[in-house]
């Protein structure tokens, strides 16, 4: 599991239907997520993250789509970054076209670029 400041993101050589064969690639935007919770994995050991998405299929119908990683050596702290990432994106607005321009131009003379020797 990747985690960016936009989504968490995935990538296994490996898939589902078969041990070798076409690569797995997910990434779920935190702002599509409609469940994120700790679980127990294998015997019972605290070491898993659960998410479910909203995915609107080629048919146009949306829905849950679950993803469930395990086996974190810190589960809890990776937990907790995830929560603090979804809840920014939550209330963090979009950046508009004004919020990319500065107010001043950008403007660099010759004797302001820093210069290595050589």
């Amino acid at each position: 599991m990747i985690l960016t400041e936009t989504a968490i993101c995935f990538y296994s050589k490996f898939n589902d239907k078969t041990l070798f064969g076409k690569s797995t690639r997910i990434k779920v935007p935190y702002t599509s997520l409609t469940m994120l919770k700790k679980e127990h994995g294998a015997l019972m050991l605290p070491n898993s993250i659960r998410i479910a998405c909203n995915v609107t299929g080629e048919d146009g119908v949306e829905k849950e789509i679950p993803h469930v990683w395990t086996s974190y050596i810190n589960r809890d702290e990776c937990f907790q970054l995830l929560q603090t990432l979804v809840n920014s994106a939550h209330t963090t607005p979009a950046p508009t076209v004004n919020d990319s321009i500065s107010e001043a131009p950008f403007s660099a003379s010759p004797s302001s670029i820093a210069r290595t020797p050589h």
